[in-house]
């Protein structure tokens, strides 16, 4: 069905990056044709994330075996951070998506302190109302324009800065 749905609507000059998520549980009922399926698909240039990971049944087997890109922190760890176990469980599973080469994404993000410590780990990607809430699509369009026209020029203002900078101290 989606194989249909992706040779009607995706061409192969479109290069979209879709990311599925797949749960720890739904890893056990068939993994060799979970692991067809996602052989299939990622021939359409869509990836999977695991997701939920550490909430379930956590085989790092599986880590080895179904051909996932993403590993998701589950939401529940990180909105305990400031636990010493729940660091430590955050600590340790970042660590193992890094050991994997895996892109290490963080549910549930609320307050600064957790986003610092889990870029500290070396977390790749934030998820939650830190950022924002959830939002329909329209104010979606207006908080991402608004946010893309912030982003940037002062990205390029910095890029210019160091450029600038790099060539006086050069001279």
């Amino acid at each position: 069905m989606v194989t249909k749905l992706l040779e009607k609507y995706i061409d192969d000059e479109c290069k979209i990056g879709i990311v599925f998520e797949i749960t720890e549980t739904s890893t056990t009922d068939n993994l060799t044709s979970l692991i067809d399926v996602i052989n299939t698909l990622s021939k359409y240039n869509i990836t999977f994330s695991m997701d939920d990971f550490g909430t379930g049944y956590s085989s790092l087997s599986y880590l080895r075996e179904i051909p996932i890109r993403e590993l998701k922190v589950d939401q529940s760890f990180v909105a305990k951070l400031s636990g010493a176990k729940e660091a430590s469980l955050v600590k340790t599973i970042v660590d193992i998506s890094k050991n994997f080469s895996l892109i290490t994404v963080a549910e549930g993000v609320e307050e600064e302190y957790q986003r610092e410590y889990l870029m500290e780990l070396g977390c790749d990607l934030y998820q939650g109302y830190l950022f924002s809430k959830p939002l329909r699509k329209e104010d979606f369009e207006e908080f991402y324009n608004l946010k893309y026209a912030i982003i940037v020029p002062t990205f390029i203002f910095l890029l210019f800065s160091y450029i600038t900078f790099s060539l006086i101290t050069l001279q």
